[in-house]
This record gives C-alpha cells, sequence and structure tokens, in this order.
C-alpha cells in the first residue's frame, strides 16, 4: 500500500526538480548578466545616482505588487481551461497596469516630496510604465508554470537581461548616469513581454467577463496582499534609508544586496513557482503533501546554507574585488544580508504549500503581525548605521521563521523535529567548508586570488562532506540537473 504514495511523492519531487532547474537556469542567466553589468556600473556610476533609482525601484516595486493582482500564482492554480485562463488574465492584466501606470506618472512629485529628493521624479515617472510590462510578464510566465513548460523561460529572460545591460552599460559610459539605470529597466521590461508572448505561443484575447474575471482576481487578490506585505517587509529599509539618511545611504545599501540578490536570495524565489505546481498535484494525500513540503525543506537547504554562509564568509573580497574602494561601506550589508537569505528562504516551501491548499490568509496574517515589529525595529536602526539596519533584518527573518515552523506542524502536521532534521546534512556539511574557508581566509591575503581559492575550496569541501553525511541528499539535487531527469519543453 505505501510503494504507490512514494513513487507519486518521487514523480512530483522530479517535476518540482526540473521545474526549479528550468526557472534556476531562466534566473541563474538573467543575474549572471546583471550581476557583470552591476559590477561595471559600481565602476560607471556613483553611490548616489544608484540610490535616487532605488528609491524608485523601491515605490515601483510596491504598487507592482498591487497592479500584478497575484495573477502569476492565480494563473497556475486557476480550474478553467487554458484558452479561457490565459484570456481573461492578460485583460485582467492590461487594465490593471494601464491604471496604475497612469497613477504612477500622476504621483511622481509627491514621491520625490517624500523622499526630498527632486530628481526621483521624472525617474518614477518613467518607469511606472513597468507596471504594465511587469504584470504581463507575470501572467505569461504563469502560464508557461501552468503547463510545466519551465524551459520555455530561458530565452525571455536571457534575452530581456542581456538588451537591458547593453543599454545601461553603454549609457553609463556615455555620461547619463541616472537615466542608465532608469530606460536600461524600460527597455528591459518591454523586451521580456514580447519575449514571453513568444515563447507561450498561443493566440489570445483580452477578455473581460464578471464571472470568469472576478473569480480570478479573487484567487489573485490574496497571493498579490501577501506579496504586498513581503515586499513592504523586505524593502522598508530602503524607505526608512531614504527619508532618515541620505540618497547615498540608499544607494551603498542597494549594492550591498546586489550580491546575495543574485545568489541566496534568488534561489527560494526560483524555486516557487515549481513548488506550487508540484503541491497542487498532491492536494487529495495529507501525507504526500507532507512528505513534499519536507523534501522541499531539505533540498532547499542543501543550497542555501553554502550559498549563504559562503557569501558572508567572502564578503570582503567580493565587494573590493567587484564593485571597488567607493562601496567599502557595504561589506557589513552583504555579510548580514547572506545569511538573512538563509532564514528567509527557508519559510518558501511552507509558504508555497499554504498558497497551493488555497490557505494563503495564514500568510497574510503572519505577514501582516511581522509588519508590525518591523517598522518600528527598521525605523529606529535607520537612525543609525547601515550595519544596524541588516542585522535588524535578520533577526527579524529569525523570528519570523520560527513563526513559520510552528504553523507547518499545525498546518501540515509536520513536527518541528521533523523540519529540523531536514536541515541536518546541509548544517554538519557547512561547518566542513566553514573551517577549511576561516583557514584559507587566514593564510592568503585579501584580494582575487584570495576570492577564488576560498569559494572553489568551500564548493569542493561542503560538497564532499555532504557525499560523506547523506548521500541520498547528493542523489536527490542531481534531480535538478535536466538531462539526468528528463527534458522539459
Amino acid at each position: 500500500m505505501t510503494q504507490p504514495e512514494t513513487t507519486s511523492d518521487e514523480t512530483v519531487g522530479r517535476q518540482a526538480a526540473r521545474g526549479a532547474t528550468w526557472s534556476g537556469l531562466a534566473f541563474a542567466l538573467d543575474k549572471l548578466v546583471v550581476f557583470v553589468a552591476t559590477a561595471i556600473l559600481a565602476h560607471l556610476l556613483t553611490p548616489r545616482e544608484f540610490g535616487i533609482v532605488a528609491i524608485a525601484m523601491v515605490v515601483i516595486g510596491y504598487v507592482e505588487r498591487v497592479s500584478e493582482g497575484g495573477l502569476e500564482p492565480a494563473v497556475i492554480t486557476f480550474p478553467e481551461s487554458d484558452q479561457t485562463t490565459i484570456d481573461h488574465a492578460v485583460g485582467l492584466s492590461l487594465g490593471l497596469g494601464s491604471l496604475f501606470a497612469l497613477i504612477g506618472v500622476a504621483s511622481a512629485p509627491l514621491v520625490a516630496m517624500v523622499f526630498d529628493e527632486p530628481e526621483v521624479t521624472p525617474v518614477v515617472a518613467v518607469l511606472s510604465i513597468l507596471y504594465l510590462t511587469t504584470s504581463l510578464r507575470k501572467v505569461f510566465g504563469g502560464v508557461l508554470a501552468r503547463r510545466m513548460q519551465f524551459g520555455r523561460r530561458v530565452v525571455p529572460e536571457l534575452v530581456r537581461a542581456l538588451i537591458k545591460a547593453v543599454i545601461m552599460i553603454s549609457l553609463a559610459w556615455l555620461g547619463f548616469g541616472v537615466w542608465a539605470l532608469t530606460l536600461g529597466h524600460l527597455v528591459g521590461g518591454v523586451v521580456g513581454v514580447i519575449g514571453y508572448v513568444i515563447a507561450v505561443g498561443s493566440r489570445f484575447r483580452p477578455r473581460v467577463s464578471m464571472p470568469t474575471s472576478a473569480s480570478l482576481l479573487r484567487m489573485g487578490g490574496s497571493f498579490s496582499l501577501i506579496s504586498l506585505l513581503g515586499t513592504l517587509v523586505q524593502n522598508i529599509d530602503y524607505v526608512f534609508l531614504g527619508v532618515r539618511a541620505n540618497t547615498a545611504a540608499v544607494g551603498l545599501y542597494s549594492m550591498g544586496f546586489r550580491v546575495p540578490e543574485f545568489t541566496v536570495l534568488a534561489l527560494p524565489v526560483v524555486a516557487s513557482p515549481a513548488l506550487i505546481t508540484a503541491y497542487t498535484k498532491v492536494l487529495d494525500s495529507a501525507d504526500g503533501l507532507r512528505t513534499a513540503y519536507l523534501q522541499s525543506l531539505q533540498l532547499l537547504s542543501l543550497v542555501l546554507l553554502p550559498v549563504g554562509v559562503g557569501l558572508s564568509l567572502v564578503a570582503d573580497d567580493a565587494v573590493s574585488v567587484l564593485f571597488g574602494d567607493q562601496w567599502l561601506e557595504s561589506i557589513p550589508v552583504v555579510r548580514l544580508v547572506g545569511l538573512m537569505g538563509i532564514v528567509a528562504g527557508l519559510g518558501f516551501p511552507l509558504g508555497d504549500a499554504l498558497k497551493a491548499t488555497d490557505r494563503a490568509m495564514v500568510l497574510v496574517r503572519l505577514a501582516a503581525v511581522r509588519l508590525a515589529f518591523t517598522v518600528p525595529v527598521l525605523w529606529w536602526a535607520a537612525g543609525l548605521s547601515l550595519t544596524t539596519v541588516a542585522a535588524s533584518q535578520l533577526a527579524l527573518a529569525s523570528g519570523h521563521l520560527v513563526a513559520f515552523a510552528v504553523v507547518a506542524r499545525r498546518t501540515l502536521g509536520s513536527p518541528i523535529v521533523a523540519q529540523l532534521a531536514a536541515l541536518r546534512s546541509a548544517l554538519i556539511s557547512v561547518g566542513a567548508m566553514i573551517a577549511c574557508v576561516l583557514l584559507m581566509r587566514w593564510l592568503l591575503d585579501p584580494g582575487l586570488v584570495r576570492l577564488i581559492i576560498a569559494t572553489a575550496l568551500g564548493g569542493i569541501v561542503y560538497g564532499a562532506a555532504l557525499l560523506v553525511v547523506d548521500r541520498q541528499a547528493v542523489q536527490r539535487l542531481s534531480a535538478f540537473v535536466p538531462g539526468m531527469t528528463g527534458g522539459d519543453s
């Protein structure tokens, strides 16, 4: 009686693995291009110029969560046919995106007044067009995830990143400053939509009809609220720094997030659509859902821990080598955010399980409680230093993860001991990695050579330790290689 269930769980695991792999490939290529571009731009632009665009993008990011209407996860789980879902999702996306683009243009002067930064006004006005492009891109990305066609996301994401990088670097080199970043974001958004339309390959006719559109929007509404609250928690530090410190501080803090954003913070985001899709396959089995959750938690920990801890260990060399001396103040931010990325990422499997089981309001309540703590703590921290702000974010994320573990026990029946056991292999292996990397850093002088050797050695030692501690975990990770588990069209 148990064999069919195991087979089913393994099938779900393989589907999630393939989906996460293709999503990860698309995301990795995109972030690799953006990372290289950022390293170049760091030598061409000042912290204040980065700060102006960072302020604008934070505001844009908040409103985007509402303008998207939560349509990506809603499209993945919507019970209607593909064609009906696409038509109505595109119709809603066009309507919401256009409305918020107009609101964004009109409110740009108010944003500049709040941050006492006049140069923010035209940047916010122009970037408001992203409300439309991001919304459409999310819808078409959701369609591909719904069809388990994650591989088709690679080319649109790569092309979008390349076009954006070329524009930013070219304009920065020509002396366009802030507008190099602004126009790069804008053109990249438009190119991304075109790429996803081609990747989906289906004809669609935007529609808005009350029964279907209202149902789709209702499903997306809770997802949108969760996303908005999460973004408020994650990015309100930029807002407080912009108000209590200065634009240059925002730029330095923003750069401190760059490397974690491309690595440890990105991993759970990449896996999320595949996890939601996989969880929907085992909704009728409490044991299957619980098993899928614990497997997802283990797999994420096997990647999150070495990446996040490793980044914290080599943060000083990474910042000085990649970005230059004008960004050295961001080193403590990189260290702390690397650790925060681990803590935040380990909460994603539960969040995706709750979304798939239509219990998203649990996440809303948790996010609201966290926000209530976050606002006063980060307002206080922003008046002190960048390091205090980053340390406060790590502490808040840790408390949130503890709450998630309790919720997982109550909603999925997953004991806290079992959740901790899922992290065991990663924790032991990363301990060996830490010892070797610290020794290597003590023996070598700071710089590029130490960065390369410490990174390579850390990866090798972690992999070797994992083979000794839990060979089966390595076999599970091998499922993330598409060629080893089957293709994905």
